[in-house]
């Protein structure tokens, strides 16, 4: 059908999906462990959820920088709201 377009549900969950992948480090568990202590390394970071974190490593690694970024902003002021 040429008229048939997918639900925003389904872009949109697309678009989330591709944000927690990526085929250049997706085998590479060293180079994530690496990215990982590098991440948490910093003591901002030190309280973001590992799957958070992971997320904004994918977004830097897939040249998303400035969506990394942004993310990355937000979970730092969530996590130390308060504090």
């Amino acid at each position: 059908d040429p008229f048939w377009v997918p639900p925003f549900v389904f872009d949109y969950s697309m678009h989330r999906l591709k944000e927690y992948d990526t085929e250049t480090i997706e085998d590479d568990y060293i180079l994530i462990a690496k990215l990982l202590d590098a991440f948490y390394s910093n003591s901002d970071n030190a309280f973001i959820n590992v799957m958070d974190a992971l997320r904004i490593l994918i977004l830097h690694q897939t040249g998303e920088v400035r969506r990394a970024n942004e993310l990355l902003l937000l979970k730092q002021r969530e996590v130390l709201k308060g504090r």
